[in-house]
């Protein structure tokens, strides 16, 4: 089980993740 389609949604999942802890992470540094 090797698909393409299941490795790009993983990759992408992970930079949405990222990219939500990034933003939470940047609007308490500003907020305090």
């Amino acid at each position: 089980m090797n698909d393409p389609i299941i490795k790009k949604r993983a990759i992408f999942a992970f930079i949405l993740a990222f990219l939500s802890i990034a933003l939470v992470v940047y609007l308490f540094k500003v907020t305090f």
